[in-house]
């Protein structure tokens, strides 16, 4: 059975970090980068069904990063995160093909609920996991 693959773009390690633990214990699985032009390193090796890139990185802009992601692989979904989205950017990235755009802080529920559709539409042939796994 194919793997749901998620990649998670932020400069924030924490927040990469909280990500990757909440997708990994669904059971979906993960890769993590720190920097934009990773990321679009990562997207042109493997294959990813969603990807969610912080608006803000160090390196060059999410908004450069969703419009080469979106060149190089046009089936995968984007979830942009920011705590800095005026109503004009949240335009341009829904023009540009992002799933949707969710404001930082977020709640997990608000995350994993966008994630889940964003992959239904992704991937629809994948039967999604649909709570975490027991552990210990």
């Amino acid at each position: 059975m194919a793997k749901v693959r998620i990649l998670i773009v932020d400069d924030e390690k924490d927040m990469c970090w909280i990500l990757s633990r909440i997708f990994t214990d669904i059971g979906y699985e993960v890769a993590i980068t720190h920097s934009g032009k990773e990321a679009i390193a990562k997207a042109k090796k493997g294959h990813f069904n969603l990807a969610i890139v912080d608006l803000r990185l160090k390196d060059i802009s999410g908004i450069k990063v969703l419009s080469r992601m979106r060149s190089l692989t046009p089936e995968m979904q984007i979830i942009m995160i920011s705590a800095y989205g005026t109503p004009e950017i949240k335009d341009a990235v829904k023009e540009m093909g992002v799933y949707e755009f969710i404001d930082k802080p977020f709640r997990v529920e608000r995350i994993l609920k966008s994630a889940r559709k964003a992959l239904e539409k992704a991937a629809p042939q994948i039967t999604l996991p649909s709570r975490p796994r027991k552990t210990g």
